[in-house]
Order: structure tokens, then sequence, then C-alpha cells
């Protein structure tokens, strides 16, 4: 759903909570991504332990943010690749996604 869209179902101050704990859900998850793919000497352990539960708290565990974060990073293309990250992350996308309009 596109923020314009969301504006039109909320009222303004429900929307600027909802876009301010969606970005910061994508900012814990494009860091927590990053710092995964950090050799594991240079992790900072109890900081990605934190960030994880942050966006647990914030997101009901995260782990869209988390898929959408690792595809952008990695560069993931393709329908079924893309099925493949989100299902690393216990997620099924319905048949739908990816077919043609």
């Amino acid at each position: 759903m596109s923020d314009i869209e969301m504006k039109e179902l909320a009222p303004v101050t429900d929307y600027r909570a909802w876009r301010q704990r969606h970005i910061i859900c994508r900012a814990l998850a494009y860091a927590i991504v990053t710092i995964e793919r950090l050799p594991e000497s240079h992790q900072p352990e109890s900081d990605l332990q934190d960030m994880n539960d942050l966006l647990a708290a914030y997101d009901k565990g995260g782990s869209h943010h988390l898929a959408v974060a690792r595809c952008a990073i990695d560069q993931v293309t393709g329908v079924e690749a893309v099925r493949a990250v989100y299902r690393e992350y216990g997620i099924e996308l319905p048949e739908e996604f990816g077919a043609a309009a």
C-alpha cells in the first residue's frame, strides 16, 4: 500500500505514528542485514541482538523488513529468488506475487 493510500485511510496523527514506526523498522532491518555481512570478528554481537529485539518489538518479529532489506542489499532479482529469501524468514508469498499485470 502506498503512502498516499495510507494517508487516506488514517488520520494524520495515526499516519505519522505508522510512518515513524515503518522508518525505524526499515532502518533497523538494513542495519541488521548489513552487520550480518561483516566478518564475525567485527559484528557487535550485543548491538545486533538489541537491534533484533527492537525490530521484533516494533514489528511482530520484523521478518518482512528483514526480507526486504536482504533482497535490496544482496540485489536479489527474479521471482523465485525473492520467494526463497522470504521463505528463509518464514514468509510465503502469494501465488500471484510476480505475475504479469
